[in-house]
């Protein structure tokens, strides 16, 4: 078990990793910021090693809260209860890339955010929106391969098939608007295969 903590990006790139992250069998990332996470985190070596790890070995990377949001892409940072159904009001940026085309979402059903994560599909309709809710996991097996384990539940939105929205980045923000967007409902022992529709490119 070891503690890793950076107060800034500059600490995080002159730190020696190396041998920790070889050693390690996991990795967990707590939450806070999520934003903090990528900002401090992207494109460092840290990262880089971490995610060579994560692809050649088997290894396990979780997070919790921000620490969930941030091991995804896109990734929310910002949008309150009050602004999701404005369109145009949530902000997304690239997250730490363990999971591409999709964006989690934590405290889902307690704080309300099922519109918010369905703006992030709107605009981003090759993705999955994972919506997480208290004292829940969702353990993904082999990049795709999901399960649900906990007490609550996890929302899936799939926006493949969305036909209409109003999420188009005009500056009226009306109310969010959109048509044929897909949600699954799912609960303890449930799977579910992550949908892969952008092919692999460099």
């Amino acid at each position: 078990m070891g503690h890793i903590h950076h107060n800034n990006r500059k600490e995080a790139l002159d730190d020696d990793l190396e041998e920790r992250i070889n050693n390690a069998d996991a990795f967990f990332f707590t939450g806070g910021d999520q934003l903090l996470l990528t900002s401090f985190y992207g494109g460092t070596p840290f990262l880089t090693m971490l995610k060579e790890r994560y692809i050649k070995h088997k290894i396990v990377i979780a997070g919790t809260s921000a620490g969930a949001m941030a091991l995804s892409t896109p990734m929310i940072y910002s949008g309150s209860e009050e602004e999701q159904q404005i369109t145009n009001e949530i902000k997304v940026t690239v997250g730490l890339e363990f999971l591409k085309d999709v964006c989690i979402d934590t405290h889902f059903v307690h704080r309300g955010r099922l519109l918010r994560l369905a703006q992030v599909i709107a605009t981003n309709p090759t993705a999955v929106g994972v919506g997480i809710d208290e004292d829940t996991a969702l353990i993904i097996r082999n990049g795709l391969e999901a399960e649900i384990v906990g007490s609550g539940v996890v929302v899936i939105l799939e926006g493949y098939d969305i036909s209409y929205t109003n999420v188009d980045g005009k500056p009226d923000q009306p109310p969010l608007s959109m048509r044929d967007i897909r949600m699954h409902i799912l609960a303890h022992q449930d799977k579910y295969c992550i949908r892969q529709t952008n092919p692999p490119h460099i």
